[in-house]
């Protein structure tokens, strides 16, 4: 079994900001595994244009979003495809686009497969965890789900099974890295 741990590659891509940043920057902090369900309203976004950037970036499948915490923005094109693996593992959230259609993924799944022993992890003088640099996983524990997140930590990093980045490799969709992930001995 092999897992990844996703990003947007937002070297190559386009990338949205909350048109309304003001009113709307605390949502990013509400994707921690809980279900928005029927209080979601969708949100306006729009291109992030960086003043100081005359690259010419690709209009991907999966844009990063500033504002957003841990989710998944993805196009039609990539709706498409990968919703039969993500219906069952969160919840699919509209977005106000004027310049196309793209939908936000919550994932749900929460797991507690991080190995603490193995795992390379920053804390806070708290206790809390700051930053995980290197994740190793309890193979055992990770579920037959497609994508999900680390209850411990449902704030930091989204992760998927190979069967999901085949499904994105194979479609040719385009904006997302697939960082893999270690497995417990």
């Amino acid at each position: 079994m092999n897992i990844y741990r996703i990003r947007e590659d937002v070297n190559r891509f386009e990338s949205l900001i909350l048109k309304n940043m003001d009113a709307d920057w605390e949502i990013g902090d509400r994707f921690d595994g809980t279900p928005f369900g029927s209080s979601w309203r969708p949100l306006e976004v729009e291109i992030c244009r960086e003043n100081n950037d005359d690259r010419k970036y690709l209009k991907g499948d999966f844009p990063y979003t500033v504002g957003f915490g841990p989710s998944l923005v993805l196009s039609n094109r990539a709706l498409y495809v990968l919703e039969p693996l993500l219906k069952n593992n969160g919840e699919l959230l509209p977005l106000k686009y004027s310049d196309g259609d793209y939908t936000l993924f919550n994932p749900t799944c929460l797991v507690e497969a991080l190995n603490f022993e193995q795992s390379d992890i920053v804390y806070f003088s708290t206790g809390r965890i700051l930053n995980v640099q290197r994740y190793v996983f309890d193979a055992e524990k990770i579920p037959s789900n497609t994508i999900f997140k680390i209850a411990q930590i449902p704030l930091l990093d989204i992760f998927v099974t190979e069967h999901f980045k085949l499904a994105v490799e194979n479609n040719n969709l385009e904006g997302l890295l697939f960082k893999p992930v270690e497995l417990a001995r």
